[in-house]
């Protein structure tokens, strides 16, 4: 399967809801770790889909076959993806920013990468993607999600903040238990922003919920 091609139904349902057991006669499974389709107030909704994906992984005859910015696509059939290469580093790539942001938990921010952004004023809103490279202190089996909060402004002048959405940390394909000392973990984060603050400096800070008992 072409790398970035998503197969799908098309229904008139306005949402999707996943109802366990997955059944057995299922040929492929499409998981959406970044947005609920719903108003959530809490992060209930992942840890419920993060209990769906751990049975899909279970099933021997699924495998994760793409993933792409939060979407994930177990099948029956296809070349299966190898998370951990896309997801861990050996070293941290060059011209990151190198920080030390606690997460919590034992696991800190590392480095951070920020993509460059077009030009103001093409419309009204601004996609920001912001990579950040993760580490942990020691081997831990804790599950855990994020979301990236930058602030504007500040010192005489309006503060504005804008977040992406929680989503699970390892890209939600490769869980933080299987996370190793000394390697480092790459985790994008989405956030739009109005496109006039596009070419002015923030702050940039996490929220985390931790996604299993």
């Amino acid at each position: 399967m072409p790398r970035n091609v998503l197969p799908a139904h098309f229904i008139t349902q306005k949402y999707l809801y996943t109802n366990l057991p997955i059944p057995l006669s299922i040929d492929y499974v499409l998981l959406d770790l970044r947005d609920s389709w719903q108003e959530q107030a809490d992060v209930r909704w992942l840890y419920e889909l993060r209990n769906v994906q751990r049975q899909v992984e279970a099933r021997p005859n699924l495998h994760l076959v793409d993933v792409e910015d939060g979407l994930l696509l177990y099948a029956r059939q296809g070349t299966p993806l190898d998370a951990r290469a896309v997801v861990e580093y050996g070293v941290l790539p060059a011209g990151t920013a190198r920080q030390n942001l606690s997460l919590g938990y034992g696991i800190r921010v590392a480095a951070i990468s920020i993509l460059p952004k077009p030009g103001a004023g093409r419309t009204p809103t601004c996609p920001i993607r912001l990579t950040t490279f993760s580490t942990v202190d020691a081997r831990t089996n804790v599950d855990i999600s994020a979301r990236c909060i930058l602030q504007f402004g500040g010192k005489g002048t309006e503060i504005e903040h804008y977040a992406s959405k929680f989503q699970p940390l390892g890209q939600g394909i490769w869980p933080i238990e299987r996370w190793e000392t000394g390697r480092f973990y790459a985790d994008d984060f989405l956030i739009s922003v109005p496109a006039e603050l596009s070419n002015q400096s923030f702050t940039i800070t996490f929220n985390t919920a931790a996604l299993n008992p």
